[in-house]
């Protein structure tokens, strides 16, 4: 509030004229562009003096003055004065946040205000400014120095980041005892393609059937975002000496990325075997290999002790824990169907010669597991 403004009318020797009852208005000049003047600004005079109780202006700023008009009477302007703001009460964004590559600093820098309730910058603020976000599509962090005091009541955060790619990532702006707010939408787009990654794969198969589900190769920039703008030529082969020794890879081994992501749906190897790994390959892009997988027929189940016997026994002493034998499939996996019978015996040529393996020694498995308590060497 300014208080209260009182105008008079006066005549040609500055005295007030007791009897006038002119209607005065009063409007502002000067200070900040676009600020309004506020309240009653019209009033009639009361034997002569008009007074004006509840005039305010709406933008902080200096060199503003009032002028007070009538009709028929000449003008008068006020001396000049300045409007201050209100305490702080909210932030603002003045610079957004604009699009962004992944892992790049945001430029030009975000920059926040400290506001009053009318939207003026209170420039006596240093409240501390932090920056989360609000809307995260892609599961980002951001990084930088995201919590930084006011000076002047602006607060400008210039080395923020973001690792994940993704469209409508907002900001939110806080501050201890500040209304928060929140910054328009951004996107995130990929760094530069770098490297291949697999996203589906390989997975166990019988020989020459389709591997599926289809295995999939993307092209991601250094913090693993799909470049989606790729359009690369992909290529996969059986890495070098993994699965069985001549055995290829058939089917379409190389086609071109859409939107980023390669995919292989007719591969196939004709050799069983354990321990085979792809490598994809494309021009300009570091490579990368796939998890290991068997090419298996259904009859290839394998055995693998699961409980080893102890490195060092005392003879004629019973292994503890008791030897496990486990009937495993081409993935790997516990073939629990199978209760047939499995055998143990000292594998030719290793220990003492004339050893004997004590206990049983054939047993039917449960559930795929065979276990042997009670042998001894």
């Amino acid at each position: 509030s300014l208080g209260t403004i009182t105008v008079s009318v006066g005549d040609a020797g500055g005295n007030v004229v007791t009897t006038a009852t002119n209607s005065i208005t009063v409007a502002l000049g000067g200070g900040t562009a676009g600020a309004s003047l506020r309240g009653t600004r019209t009033t009639n005079a009361v034997a002569g003096v008009a007074n004006f109780t509840s005039l305010s202006v709406d933008s902080a700023g200096t060199a503003y003055a009032l002028a007070a008009t009538a009709a028929g009477l000449s003008g008068v302007t006020s001396a000049t004065f300045a409007v201050q703001p209100a305490p702080p009460s909210r932030l603002a964004f003045r610079v957004q946040p604009s699009g962004v590559t992944a892992g790049v600093t945001m430029s030009p820098a975000v920059v926040v205000l400290v506001q009053d309730s009318l939207g003026n910058t209170v420039t006596a603020a240093s409240n501390g400014v932090t920056l989360t976000l609000g809307s995260n599509p892609g599961g980002a962090a951001l990084g930088g120095s995201t919590t930084i005091a006011a000076q002047a009541g602006v607060t400008t955060f210039s080395d923020l980041r973001l690792n994940r790619t993704g469209g409508g990532y907002t900001l939110l702006a806080s501050g201890a005892g500040l209304a928060g707010g929140t910054s328009a939408a951004f996107t995130v787009t990929p760094a530069p393609a770098l490297r291949l990654a697999f996203v589906v794969q390989p997975s166990g198969t019988a020989p020459g059937a389709i591997i599926t589900p289809a295995l999939q190769v993307s092209v991601v920039d250094s913090l693993g975002n799909i470049v989606t703008t790729a359009s690369n030529s992909i290529a996969l082969t059986i890495t070098s000496g993994t699965g069985t020794a001549g055995a290829s890879l058939a089917g379409t081994t190389t086609v071109s990325a859409v939107s980023g992501l390669g995919t292989f749906s007719t591969l196939s190897i004709a050799l069983a075997g354990n321990n085979y790994t792809l490598t994809a390959i494309a021009s300009g892009l570091a490579t990368t290999t796939s998890s290991a997988f068997s090419i298996l027929t259904a009859a290839s189940n394998l055995l693998v002790f699961t409980v080893q016997p102890g490195s060092s026994v005392v003879a004629g002493t019973a292994f503890s824990p008791a030897v496990q034998v486990t009937v495993k499939d081409g993935s790997n996996n516990t073939v629990t169907s199978y209760t047939g019978s499995v055998t143990v015996g000292l594998s030719s040529g290793t220990g003492t010669a004339g050893a004997t393996l004590r206990g049983i020694k054939t047993v039917n498995a449960v559930a795929g597991v065979a276990a042997f308590p009670g042998l001894s060497v």
